[in-house]
């Protein structure tokens, strides 16, 4: 069974050493450096402020495109900013929405009661489906439950949320019956409950449809702007596509992009999304163990289309 996993994350994929090391910031004009952050977006930016704020400046960030943040992105369509990526700044809870709050970007909450539901024929039968949260609500709280014990004991195992909603007594036979659970649960996840886990199920509450003007990538500026500071001017390779990974000997790991350019570093921090990894777009010298790949090919990034 596949995991699936809405967009959020700001995933670090792995680490190679334990950092105990400080430097002041400095220019490097070269391609080695203590560590080496693959990958420009969220979690590389991070992971850069991380080490800054630890004293630690001696690394290098390596990113295939020609400019920073990843996924966050945006353009101009008919006089207003048009997010690319991730448009919405979620869960409740968390470092995103805090920058978005602490930043005054223009956002509002999704308001998830604000629902109309018509049948084929165009009838309006919004108040059967509301009625349905009857049944669905305790089938919810149930799922609840199950993913806690499930990560509380580790040998219980993992099941879809298709056969937890059953356990707790929701099995939809009508179209309305299934209306609502598509928004409930596969508008949320990106999946339907069939191939989605309850032990990694996460209730995200409120979330925030970003409107502002300048994009959501303006949060990078407090995440990493000390990195348009001379000082640090060539800490950032752009249009750099990783190729390979070469962890062969216990001293230094070389990295090499595909235009042939070679990285040294005592450490690397490994940032590329589950798509590159899966694809296999980068040789890791040796090969990643068996229960490390086993991981990362179990999940999968769902998928969800703006229409403007």
């Amino acid at each position: 069974m596949a995991v699936s996993m809405p967009d959020m994350s700001w995933l670090i994929v792995a680490i190679v050493g334990v950092l105990s090391y400080s430097t002041q910031g400095a220019d490097y004009s070269d391609n080695d450096a203590r560590v080496l952050i693959l990958g420009g977006g969220a979690a590389g930016l991070q992971a850069a402020r991380t080490l800054h704020d630890a004293g630690i400046d001696d690394f290098i960030i390596i990113e295939a495109a020609n400019r920073l943040g990843g996924r966050v992105a945006d353009t101009q369509f008919a006089d207003m900013t048009v997010e690319l990526g991730p448009t919405w700044a979620l869960p409740e809870v968390s470092r995103v929405v805090d920058l978005v709050r602490d930043l005054n970007l223009s956002h509002r909450a999704s308001d998830y009661d604000s629902l109309l539901f018509r049948n084929e024929s165009g009838v309006d039968v919004t108040e059967e489906a509301f009625n349905q949260y009857d049944a669905i609500d305790p089938a919810k709280e149930k799922l609840g439950m199950l993913r806690d014990k499930m990560r509380a004991n580790g040998n219980i195992p993992d099941m879809s949320q298709r056969s937890a909603l059953r356990v707790g007594g929701w099995i939809p036979e009508t179209d309305v019956q299934r209306a609502v659970e598509w928004f409930e649960f596969d508008i949320t996840y990106g999946d339907s409950p069939e191939t989605t886990s309850t032990k990694q199920t996460e209730f995200i509450g409120e979330e925030y449809w970003m409107t502002d003007a300048g994009g959501l990538k303006q949060i990078f500026g407090a995440v990493a702007g000390f990195l348009q500071e001379p000082a640090y001017s060539n800490h950032t390779r752009l249009g750099k596509t990783v190729a390979s990974i070469d962890y062969t000997n216990d001293i230094s790991i070389i990295v090499t992009t595909q235009d042939g350019t070679r990285y040294i570093g005592e450490y690397i921090l490994v940032t590329f999304s589950l798509g590159v990894l899966q694809h296999n777009l980068v040789q890791f010298i040796p090969p990643l163990p068996e229960w490390k790949d086993v991981e990362i090919k179990k999940f999968q990034m769902v998928a969800y289309t703006l229409v403007y």
